[in-house]
């Protein structure tokens, strides 16, 4: 479950692991209310095991360090459990010889961890204040790193800003616990902007606080949200891990991203235009797992399937018991190791309709069929749409919803197909 080590990992001066945003303890969101012992048990170890990789991860890569940009739990319920478990994969890493590097975040201020723990020699732990710590205690001129804690839930200083100017020929390394962009609702986050990041002799961004794993900055310096090693709810699905960072001696970073997660999650999604019966339908969707299944590399599965697209199928899905059916199936089928595990099928069908009939005629929907068509071949001489487009998916309400660039090429057509969809079952029942 790791990545391979950097092409250039023997040039590497220093070499480290980003890790952010552990969440240990926090429960999965919406799943079932109900779920068998076996899988309510992978999805309780689920984010601690997620640390346990990123450990396993560090030591094999025989890393200098390990850094980690908050919320490693959640202050909420101030899990002893939690704290200890962490504290004790740090102590791992003192004995691999590895020394780790702690901020706090909005889930776990520094007021916040009150278990009275005792954390090793070689982790140092960032208070409020931006402070400066040698990356490797036995060569302390080799490279640093800058970070600053939350000392309370909200912090709406920016402490990107309180980094002081880094020295010629230091090689400087960035922690933080922060929101950049300009979203009112992120101002109690240690808010930022891209060119604060551009500081002067900072070779890399550890970031923390979005749980999407995102490249903020490309290059100078190279700024990377590594996101949440664990997903716990369903806007999360997909690999989530950790970067394995080298920076070599002209102090150019390179990141590569490993999965630590335990378990993986995946909405799947079936298009029943081609399918006839309900049989057809199960196998369908039992191949897909399988897919989904191999993808996961032997991690547990947990998933939904969604079931969309335009068929005759449409009506038997709605006013049949097919699909209590075929979940049974499923889970029987799949009742294996690794465990896959699916946890629900939503319908999102329509009925059959004859597009190449209606794109051929005079009425309304008719002009709507034609005007998606137009769009959707992305057509750049369309100054009203692209200008639309911008507006929504650059809103600074409504942009952290959509959690996307403005869509272009095969994204544009999937969205104006899924706009055509949703006019159609209103429009024509």
């Amino acid at each position: 479950m790791r990545a391979a080590p950097a092409d250039n990992a023997a040039d590497a001066s220093v070499r480290f692991v980003h890790a952010a945003d552990l969440h240990m303890q926090s429960p999965f969101v919406g799943l079932s209310a109900t779920l068998p012992g076996h899988v309510a048990d992978e999805l309780v170890k689920a984010p601690y095991k997620a640390w346990d990789n990123i450990v396993d991860l560090a030591i094999a890569e025989s890393v200098n360090a390990v850094l980690v940009a908050g919320d490693v739990y959640d202050d909420a319920d101030r899990s002893l459990r939690a704290q200890r478990h962490f504290v004790s994969g740090l102590m791992r890493l003192h004995e691999a010889g590895i020394a780790s590097f702690v901020i706090c975040g909005n889930h776990d201020p520094l007021d916040g961890w009150d278990a009275g723990l005792t954390f090793p020699e070689s982790c140092h732990r960032f208070g409020p204040e931006v402070s400066r710590a040698p990356l490797v205690p036995s060569d302390p001129d080799l490279a640093s790193v800058y970070g600053a804690s939350f000392a309370e839930a909200s912090c709406s200083q920016n402490l990107v800003r309180q980094v002081p100017q880094i020295a010629a020929g230091e090689l400087a390394i960035g922690l933080m616990h922060c929101a950049v962009g300009e979203d009112p609702d992120q101002a109690a986050y240690a808010p930022c902007s891209e060119t604060d990041l551009r500081r002067p002799g900072i070779a890399y961004w550890a970031l923390g606080h979005v749980h999407r794993r995102r490249v903020v900055l490309e290059k100078d310096p190279l700024a990377i949200y590594a996101g949440c090693p664990q997903g716990l709810r369903w806007s999360q699905t997909g690999a989530k891990g950790v970067y394995v960072v080298d920076i070599d001696r002209a102090g150019q970073p390179r990141a590569a991203f490993s999965a630590t997660d335990h378990v993986r999650l995946e909405v799947l999604e079936v298009d029943i235009a081609q399918i006839e019966s309900a049989s057809q339908l199960l196998d369908e969707i039992s191949e897909v797992l399988q897919a989904a299944a191999f993808k996961a590399q032997g991690r547990p599965l947990i998933c939904r399937v969604v079931l969309r697209g335009r068929g005759g199928l449409d009506g038997q899905l709605r006013r049949s018991d097919i699909l209590g059916d075929a979940l049974e199936e499923l889970r029987d089928q799949f009742r294996s190791d690794p465990l896959v595990w699916c946890d629900r099928i939503d319908v999102a069908t329509a009925g059959e309709f004859d597009r190449a009939g209606r794109l051929a005629g005079t009425d309304f929907v008719s002009d709507l069929l034609r005007l998606c068509d137009e769009y959707g071949q992305g057509r750049t001489d369309l100054p009203e749409f692209d200008a639309a487009l911008r507006s929504l998916y650059e809103h600074r309400s409504y942009r952290r919803y959509l959690n996307a660039s403005v869509p272009a090429g095969a994204s544009l057509a999937e969205l104006v197909n899924a706009a055509e969809n949703l006019a159609l079952d209103h429009l024509e029942g």
